[in-house]
């Protein structure tokens, strides 16, 4: 997360978010992504939910090496930044972000870049890496769902056993997973994210970018008489309103 992008939103926030709703109805809502499998791994008695994300969007890397999902040619990018153990980044994954995906990203007219910034305590920081390197490996969306439809909240932590596990789940190669993970290749980057992030007054996730503008907090798809949706930022992107 650049400083310059976090300060242009706090200059001019986009209004308060609305209450996140308990987390727990998730997986209903992420059946639009695609048919729920499930497996389970005994040894440890691990669930673990595997959503199949094949045809749902063009996936791939932007020139600067970011993960990304949607057209290259979108009018509206959304960034968000997410903590991998984050409740109400989960609840923002299970009820909104299917919708956005079905809505916009699939028909083309915004392209989604998620960024891991792991501010809720050490315990975050094996996840994020785990992330970083499943990207670096061609597995971003794939890990990062299985993340989200797995690790517990915010109160627990997922060990090296359960990180590498997932990384099985989602098709990437364990042995340069692994190394990746144990060799703490992106350690130090993620934390200098979160310093980023704390001297800009970032303190809580999520928070998202649309064209340049900053949309703090987990947002219902439509809006109500709490405030708008996160659609509303997106069609006021589209007809260039908030952008940079």
């Amino acid at each position: 997360m650049t400083k310059s992008a976090v300060k242009r939103g706090l200059a001019a926030p986009a209004g308060r978010p609305r209450q996140a709703l308990a987390w727990g109805a998730g997986v209903a809502a992420v059946l639009a992504l695609g048919a729920l499998l499930l497996a389970r791994w005994r040894s440890n008695q691990m669930a673990v939910e595997i959503l199949d994300l094949s045809g749902t969007a063009e996936m791939g890397l932007t020139a600067e090496g970011r993960p990304y999902r949607g057209s290259l040619e979108a009018p509206v990018v959304v960034l968000s930044y997410e903590d991998p153990r984050c409740a109400q980044c989960q609840h923002f994954f299970s009820n909104t972000e299917p919708r956005l995906l079905e809505a916009y990203i699939q028909t083309g007219r915004v392209r989604q870049e998620a960024y891991l910034l792991p501010i809720l305590g050490t315990e975050s920081l094996p996840a994020a890496e785990a992330v970083e390197c499943a990207a670096e490996l061609g597995k971003f969306w794939e890990y990062r769902q299985l993340l989200f439809l797995n690790l517990p909240l915010v109160d627990q932590r997922a060990g090296r056993d359960e990180l590498i596990t997932y990384a099985r789940y989602a098709g990437v190669d364990l042995p340069a997973f692994t190394s990746c993970l144990d060799g703490g290749r992106h350690r130090v980057k993620l934390q200098r994210l979160v310093e980023e992030a704390a001297r800009a007054g970032v303190d809580a996730v999520p928070i998202f970018v649309i064209n340049g503008r900053v949309v703090p907090g987990d947002r219902p798809f439509a809006g109500d008489a709490n405030g708008p949706g996160f659609e509303d930022f997106v069609e006021q992107a589209l007809a260039g309103q908030g952008d940079e």
